[in-house]
């Protein structure tokens, strides 16, 4: 499985930033659509930015939503492009970034509370990269067996009873501590005399996939006896370790 391929399939996934308290760090966000930021220790409590860069910011509850301000002169629409410090205050803690605006679709930034070594390198290696490419770069870790060694990666053995002419068994979980997901590998095979086409979809359901994000698929079809690997990215913010 090459670096197109898992891209190929990642579907309608969001961009999605982790940022540690008490660090400052740079985020590309929307300077087009309005970015979500939500803080995971607790409610908002405050924002600080400058108004005069063309930003503006409301908060309510554990969400804060941000939005580049463009001026409009005649047919002509000029978007806000220097970067301004942004300090967001949820729980007890004080989170600072720098919010770049860029021609992206919106941004969702997760305010993470204080964290292990774990889950600090995670943040450092996977925090600043938009979501699509960190999927990418945590699914080709598992597929070749090459995670960091900051990637929690568990064995199992669970067959699924889910389908009439497939096989399926989970068989890794890759969690990334303090980025909010974990990728689940499974093995399915095709036990028919037919072809089997594999979408995704079909592992839409609340025993493979409880909170999935994206679902990238090795071999889209399988011939008799042949066998592929599904790969489900899924948050953990949901509900607790998987």
């Amino acid at each position: 499985m090459d670096y197109q391929q898992v891209v190929d399939a990642i579907h309608n996934a969001s961009d999605i930033v982790t940022v540690l308290p008490e660090t400052t760090t740079p985020i590309r966000l929307s300077n087009v659509d309005v970015n979500r930021i939500t803080c995971l220790a607790g409610p908002v409590k405050d924002v600080i930015y400058s108004q005069e860069k063309g930003v503006l910011v409301q908060f309510a509850g554990n969400d804060a939503y941000l939005k580049f301000l463009s001026k409009q002169s005649g047919k002509n629409i000029q978007r806000v492009s220097i970067p301004t410090d942004v300090f967001i205050v949820c729980g007890n803690q004080t989170y600072s970034i720098i919010a770049v605006p860029s021609k992206i679709p919106a941004q969702t930034v997760r305010l993470v509370p204080g964290v292990g070594e774990k889950a600090k390198k995670n943040v450092e290696l996977y925090g600043s990269m938009p979501f699509e490419r960190k999927v990418v770069e945590i699914i080709k870790g598992l597929y070749q067996r090459d995670l960091p060694d900051s990637v929690t990666l568990t064995t199992s053995n669970r067959a699924i009873d889910a389908f009439s002419n497939l096989t399926m068994h989970h068989v890794f979980t890759a969690t990334v501590e303090g980025e909010g997901i974990a990728v689940k590998e499974y093995v399915v095979t095709n036990t028919s005399k037919d072809k089997v086409e594999l979408k995704e979809k079909m592992f839409l359901v609340p025993d493979i996939a409880k909170a999935p994000l994206a679902i990238a698929i090795d071999i889209p079809v399988l011939k008799p006896n042949a066998s592929a690997r599904i790969f489900i990215v899924e948050s953990t913010h949901e509900r607790g370790e998987l």
